[in-house]
């Protein structure tokens, strides 16, 4: 788990700043603003001048939202959100972007039209067949309602972004020390002994009267905002739904399989065991070293052809450490996933037969092909009905979308809800007036998909969108009526406030609590006669490694806490409190395991890249904090 989120959450950084802005500008909302015709767009932020809308803001928002619901589903709690701080995470990250891109202007870094072409073509959304298509290109930008040129524009800052980049990281690299470090520190098995402090053990020492409660309210009512609520009116078609209305004549099954031919062909495979014998790098001579594996390798191939068993021989003098110890098998692969003259010997080969020596980079190979599958050509007739269904899913898709655009018709024409109704009934076309909602309620379609969300939460109220298109529907949604976020007055939410105030000052009590069990065991404190003092248990984890994220049995997330894992026994209390679930946790180390080194050869590469994306990254903020400081910004904290 955490091996993954290390991955996405190290690049997250470049994600925000440097992410691919063209798919960000079709797919994510980051086109037009769903702002009402004539009005001028909320300022979120100002940078040197320059804006930063609400709904850029919002839209980037909801997208890291999304992603770590994904990233942690049901481990997501109130206390990892205030950690990963997204609100200002996400305002820092377009601040962030304008000022690369002003720093370029200043530098005069410059991307020329045919740099943008070549991404644009590159993109496999604007591909058909593996080739850009213009035809699609434009197709794409229209149902988005993006003009290309403002399209390029974002192509252009994209690549400008990747230049400035570049030029700040392309002379750092990683140690072999520093990969030994981090290794043992992500590997390395740790125990500790942990003290909770529940703030509801509190709650019996405070109290709350009505006036403290009434002042709590008015310094922090904008902790007590309705959000803005909806109550829609939406009408959708499946594109499937007319299949089996359509017929495709004989023809076209035809025409489309001898156009599409190259997909009812199989790759050919091959399943290949090798021999590899490498270069000695003792031998400082390259030239010698080349002989001698090339000797070597020779011997090993003269064996193989007087009959001895190619999988033994493999176990014994391979010298590739994926496929030794398997005889040398390989797996089954295709053309592309190996080096060239590996390739080309293997697919050159029968069933069966043992190649001669095959160089390359990595020194000298003995193949022999176990079996080849693929290289044939599906008939037509056996691709006949996945082609017929193809071709009828086509026609609905265009049967459903050419209905919907007729039907939304009738909302532009102020058409009743009932009337409505009953148009659709007739159409294929299914309606439903939603209750109100707001954007958290998850058990509402038109949240749940972020398109349809971010469709329905730019409309006033009246206000009918465009036609939204999902993977498997088209939507056309009216806001019945919608309910901005406000303040709501006191006496509403009067026990809420009381309750929310009790509990704080219940939590600021747990919180000295911890901070003083904390302090004491630092300096030199029995740490189980302080826990028996406070009347609580000391409690035991098992043992885990900072790879596994999590502390097994309490469920906190400690995979950003590397300092954690660098504890030792004659220093062990990690000195700050870990707030989670709202209890508050001292932590000391129990006991250790160490680290199994022969893992340490098969991580190496992968540790060293991520490594040297984190040195890149910590340049890159570095540089960007600089320029912060000579940058004027102004931020619109009531918008945040």
């Amino acid at each position: 788990m955490l091996d993954f989120l290390r991955k996405k959450r190290q690049s997250l950084f470049i994600i925000l700043i440097f992410f691919v802005i063209i798919i960000g500008f079709v797919f994510w909302g980051v086109g037009p603003t769903g702002t009402k015709k004539g009005a001028a767009p909320e300022v979120v932020a100002r940078v040197d001048g320059v804006p930063i809308t609400a709904t850029e803001y919002a839209n980037l928002y909801r997208r890291q939202l999304d992603y770590y619901r994904d990233v942690f589903k049901d481990r997501l709690t109130d206390d990892l959100l205030e950690r990963l701080n997204l609100r200002q995470r996400t305002l820092d990250a377009l601040i962030d972007r304008l000022l690369i891109l002003n720093e370029a202007s200043r530098q005069k870094v410059r991307v020329g039209k045919e740099e943008v072409q070549k991404r644009i073509m590159s993109l496999p959304i604007f591909q058909k067949d593996g080739a850009f298509d213009k035809e699609l290109y434009f197709t794409i930008l229209q149902r988005n309602r993006i003009k290309p040129a403002d399209f390029e524009k974002s192509v252009e800052h994209e690549l400008l972004i990747e230049k400035m980049r570049d030029t700040i990281i392309r002379d750092i690299a990683v140690s072999d020390e520093e990969v030994r470090r981090a290794f043992t520190r992500e590997n390395r098995l740790v125990a500790f002994d942990y003290i909770r402090i529940d703030p509801k053990a509190f709650l019996a020492q405070v109290k709350v009267d009505d006036d403290e409660a009434r002042d709590f309210f008015r310094k922090n009512g904008e902790r007590f905002m309705v959000p803005t609520r909806l109550k829609a009116f939406l009408a959708y078609v499946d594109k499937d739904g007319f299949v089996d209305e359509v017929e495709v004549p004989e023809e076209e099954l035809r025409s489309y399989y001898e156009r599409h031919i190259s997909d009812y062909r199989e790759p050919k495979q091959v399943r290949a065991r090798h021999i590899l014998i490498r270069p000695e790098r003792s031998i400082e001579n390259r030239e010698e070293a080349l002989k001698a594996a090339k000797e070597k390798a020779e011997a090993i191939l003269k064996r193989l052809k007087a009959g001895e068993d190619f999988a033994e021989l493999a176990r014994e003098f391979s010298q590739d450490p994926g496929s030794a110890s398997k005889g040398g098998d390989l797996g089954y692969f295709g053309r592309g996933t190996v080096v060239q003259p590996f390739e080309e010997a293997a697919f050159a080969l029968e069933k069966g037969q043992l190649s001669d020596l095959v160089e390359t980079e990595y020194g000298f190979h003995i193949i022999r092909v176990d079996d080849i599958r693929g290289g044939k050509t599906t008939p037509f007739e056996e691709a006949r009905k996945e082609i017929e269904m193809i071709l009828k899913r086509e026609r609905s898709q265009e049967e459903a979308r050419k209905r919907m655009v007729a039907f939304r018709r009738l909302f532009e024409e102020g058409a009743s809800l009932e009337t409505l109704e009953k148009e659709a009934s007739g159409r294929g076309i299914r309606t439903r007036l939603t209750g109100f909602f707001t954007e958290q309620d998850r058990g509402e379609e038109l949240v749940r998909d972020a398109k349809l969300r971010d469709a329905v939460f730019t409309l006033e109220a009246g206000g009918v969108s465009r036609i939204v298109e999902t993977p498997q529907r088209f939507y056309v949604i009216k806001v019945v009526e919608r309910v901005e976020r406000h303040v709501p007055p006191y006496e509403d939410v009067a026990d809420k406030v009381k309750e929310t105030l009790l509990r704080e000052k219940a939590r600021k009590l747990a919180r000295k609590k911890a901070e003083d069990l904390l302090k004491a065991a630092l300096d030199g404190r029995d740490f189980r006669k302080l826990a028996k003092e406070a009347g609580v248990n000391v409690e035991r984890t098992d043992f885990f490694t900072l790879s596994h994220g999590f502390v097994p049995g309490v469920g906190i997330f400690v995979g950003d806490r590397e300092d954690l894992f660098d504890l030792e026994r004659d220093n062990p209390y990690y000195p700050e409190l870990i707030s989670h679930a709202g209890g508050f946790y001292v932590f000391r180390l129990a006991a250790t395991k160490g680290v199994d080194e022969k893992r340490f050869e098969e991580q190496k590469a992968e540790l060293t890249q991520r490594l040297l994306e984190k040195k890149r990254q910590d340049a890159v903020r570095k540089w960007l904090s600089e320029l912060r400081s000579k940058a004027e910004i102004t931020v619109n904290e009531d918008l945040l």
